[in-house]
């Protein structure tokens, strides 16, 4: 009997999409906690502790799980990833749909408009990355706890996983009309 296995079937999508999403709220929460602290030292103060409590969580969760022999092996492979993260991250605001900023900005500054102008387009550009952000992941809660459970959970990520290309791929169209405006 010749079972023909698809792509899907050959590939454990489960295993690297929950890496994907895990590496990417990492760096996110690096970079929040940083641009926070850059606004008030408080919310950066503030989201440095609620960000190493969820690592720490993470750790008791790895300890109590693994064999000692294979804690080590998470455990090394956490600490290169973290280094990866904060040695590669770039500034906060490096981010998708920056060129959209930096075009209303550059009006801002070509037509002699108010500074506070140019804050107020940063804080709107800062919400909005932040909004996308947080809805992703709480929108890939159910799924994550779906695959915990050993449950269908592809379903429930498919629509996340297709919000997140729609916005990348409308950030990526923004860029071709407004162009690099840095000059």
């Amino acid at each position: 009997m010749n079972h023909a296995l698809s792509l899907y079937d050959k590939v454990k999508l489960k295993d690297w999409m929950i890496a994907v999403v895990g590496v990417l709220f990492v760096k996110e929460c690096v970079a929040v906690a940083g641009h926070l602290n850059q606004i008030s030292y408080e919310l950066g103060l503030a989201a440095s502790i609620a960000f190493y409590g969820v690592l720490v969580y993470a750790f008791s969760q790895v300890y109590r799980k693994f064999s000692p022999a294979n804690r080590m092996l998470v455990m090394t492979g956490v600490g290169a990833l973290l280094v990866l993260l904060f040695s590669h991250g770039g500034p906060a605001h490096a981010q998708f749909l920056q060129n959209a900023e930096d075009f209303f900005n550059t009006g801002v500054d070509t037509f002699g408009l108010d500074d506070n102008l140019g804050n107020l387009i940063f804080l709107i550009f800062w919400l909005i990355r932040g909004a996308f952000v947080i809805g992703v992941a709480i929108a890939l809660l159910p799924a994550i706890q779906a695959a915990r459970e050993g449950e269908e959970w592809r379903s429930l990520a498919k629509t996340p996983m297709i919000v997140v290309g729609i916005v990348l791929a409308g950030a990526t169209a923004v860029d071709f009309l407004v162009g690099g405006v840095g000059g």
